[in-house]
C-alpha cells in the first residue's frame, strides 16, 4: 500500500508510515483502493452498449436491402399449366376396288383432296386393263395446276404417270392439297378400255 502523506510504499495493514511516521486510517486505505464493484458495472455497461451497437448496424442494413427490394423473399412464379397439343390419330382405308371403263379418246378423273387436318397422307393404287388390240391404258396422278396443263396439252409436273401399260401403280406421299387421278384412253381411236383398280389410303388426322 501508498502512504497517502510522503506517497511511500509501506507494508499492508499498517497502523503508521515508515517513513514520515504519519497515521494511517482504515478508512484512507479503502479510499486509495478501486471498488471491484464499480468495476464489474462498468465492464457490463460497455458490454451492453457493444451488444446494441451491432443489434443497430444489423437492423439498419436490414432496412436498407428491404427499401431497395435486395432482400425481399421473392415467390416462384406460377407454374403455367399449357393444354395438351393437338391429338392425331391414325386411319387406313382400303383397299376399295373399283371398275372404270373408258371410251376412246377420252379420259376419266377421280378428284383426291388432302385436308390441313391431315399429315403422312399416302396413297397406293393398283391397276390392270383389258380392252383393244394392246389391252393398255395411262394413267396419272397430278396436282390441280398440273392437271389443267395436262388438259391443255401444255407442259406439266406429275406424281406418278405410267406411259402405255397394261398393269402397274403407285405408292405415293402427299402433302395437303387437290390432286386428280386420271385414267387415259386418248391414245385409242376405237377400243374402249376396262380398267380394275384398287386403293388404299392412310393417314394421321387431327382430332
Amino acid at each position: 500500500m501508498v502512504c497517502p502523506h510522503c506517497q511511500e510504499i509501506i507494508p499492508d495493514n499498517s497502523g503508521f508510515c515508515n517513513l514520515c511516521g504519519a497515521k494511517i486510517s482504515v478508512a484512507t486505505e479503502l479510499k486509495d483502493q478501486p471498488s471491484s464493484k464499480s468495476n464489474t458495472a462498468i465492464i457490463l455497461v460497455v458490454v451492453g452498449l457493444i451488444i446494441i451497437a451491432i443489434l443497430f448496424v444489423i437492423w439498419t442494413k436490414n432496412t436498407s436491402n428491404i427499401n431497395r427490394g435486395g432482400a425481399v423473399p421473392q415467390t416462384p412464379d406460377a407454374v403455367q399449366v399449357r393444354p395438351p397439343g393437338p391429338q392425331w390419330q391414325h386411319k387406313e382405308d382400303g383397299p376399295r376396288g373399283e371398275v372404270v371403263t373408258i371410251q376412246p379418246r377420252a379420259y376419266s378423273v377421280r378428284e383426291l383432296n388432302v385436308p390441313d387436318n391431315m399429315r403422312n397422307y399416302r396413297i397406293q393404287l393398283k391397276f390392270n386393263a383389258e380392252g383393244g388390240s394392246g389391252n393398255d391404258v395411262m394413267v396419272y396422278l397430278l396436282d390441280s395446276d398440273s392437271y389443267v396443263n395436262w388438259k391443255n396439252g401444255h407442259a406439266y409436273r406429275q406424281y406418278y404417270g405410267s406411259g402405255k401399260v397394261t398393269v402397274g401403280g403407285f405408292d405415293v406421299r402427299l402433302m395437303p392439297g387437290k390432286y386428280y387421278i386420271v385414267f387415259s384412253n386418248k391414245m385409242s381411236m376405237f377400243s374402249n378400255k376396262v380398267l380394275r383398280t384398287d386403293t388404299t389410303v392412310e393417314y394421321d388426322i387431327q382430332e
